[in-house]
């Protein structure tokens, strides 16, 4: 392994990944060294509840009770009923409780809001509560904004530059007007796109089709204009993957520019080239499945496997099932990740290092 990866993979050793040891959870790195020992009966991947001042959070289950631990293992909450991670586009993520039909929030180390509302939906950057037929809106500090107590609210302004939020609140006839600050600094997201593109974080890659095909006795290959690269023509069939499709993980596009990918055939069997015609799935599979989140997915011998496109890795096919589960995001510019395998009829994980984080 070289430096760059050693450093990358250095970076993520604190990063608890769910670990099954025969029935039971618990949590490891990402070499599989383990840092929770296992003892629950399900266990999800920690997340970042905040942002800005990171830490940690997991949703584990034991003997029919949910739990949410920190990444030292201490439970924060726990209850009878299902929890549940609630994102929100301010960079927090909280928690959605539920007690005999009633719902809650939680948030870092404290119940937010008690679980005694018969429904709560997340705006913007305030949740919407309500009782009965009655709704009110709070913010994400838990502060009330507007009582619960009428039949409708809605946005009076649609700028997202101002810095005060305006509602207009309905109860029968009469009309009230309620404001606050926004909780964060907010930008359009054409200037989020704008400033993205700015510092060179994307990279849209549109191939047009500069392509010749190259054929001799009932072979086919490629003759790439633009790179000017031939593959020989040697293959029963091939066919260009497009790579301009928006990642819609990270905004980091897959391909680097000038660089293409093939699917071929031959024999009936598939494989994946570049435009060296080099083989990066070798040319045995039955099947090369849709590529998506920079993932190809392969079948041999009635296992399946993936290609790794951004990392450049291969995970073997030996797992009845394989899909992308989490993604550790390391910086701007790397991630880590890991998928959800069926490996002898149990469910498992692997990460793109190859390491498989469960034994029987």
């Amino acid at each position: 392994m070289d430096q760059e990866s050693e450093e990358l993979f250095g970076a993520l050793l604190s990063q608890p990944i769910p670990y099954r040891k025969s029935n039971l959870w618990g949590f490891c790195d990402v070499w599989g060294n383990l840092l929770i020992e296992p003892q629950y009966d399900e266990a999800d991947f920690f997340i970042c509840v905040d942002y800005y001042n990171p830490e940690f959070r997991a949703i584990v289950r034991k003997n029919d009770r949910f739990h949410l631990i920190d990444s030292e293992n201490r439970i924060l909450h726990s209850s009878d009923e299902e929890i549940s991670d609630w994102d929100s586009l301010t960079g927090l993520t909280f928690h959605l409780l539920r007690n005999n039909g009633k719902q809650g929030i939680f948030f870092k180390n404290s119940v937010l809001l008690p679980p005694e509302y018969d429904e709560i939906k997340m705006d913007e950057d305030a949740f919407i509560l309500y009782k009965g037929d009655k709704l009110g809106l709070y913010d994400f500090s838990g502060k009330e904004i507007i009582p619960i107590q009428f039949d409708s609210i809605s946005y009076q302004d649609d700028d997202e530059q101002t810095i005060v939020r305006q509602w207009k609140a309905i109860r029968g006839n009469s009309v009230s007007y309620f404001s606050e600050p926004r909780s964060t600094a907010e930008i359009s997201s054409d200037e989020v796109l704008d400033e993205v593109l700015a510092q060179g974080m994307v990279s849209f890659v549109k191939f047009e089709d500069e392509l010749n095909y190259l054929r001799a006795e009932n072979k086919i290959g490629i003759h790439i204009l633009k790179s000017g690269n031939r593959i020989p023509a040697e293959y029963d069939d091939i066919k260009p993957v497009d790579l301009s499709n928006w990642d819609g993980e990270s905004m980091v596009h897959s391909a680097e520019a000038g660089k293409r990918l093939f699917t071929v055939k031959q024999d009936d069997q598939y494989g994946l080239i570049n435009e060296q015609n080099q083989l990066l799935i070798p040319l045995e599979m039955k099947t090369i499945e849709t590529f998506n989140r920079n993932i190809f997915y392969f079948t041999k011998d009635n296992k399946k496997g993936c290609y790794l496109v951004k990392q450049n890795r291969m995970i073997a096919p030996e797992y009845e099932t394989i899909a992308w589960a989490h993604t550790i995001e390391v910086n701007n510019d790397e991630e880590f990740k890991i998928l959800e395998v069926q490996y002898n009829g149990k469910k498992g994980f692997i990460g793109e290092n190859n390491m498989k984080y469960f034994e029987d």
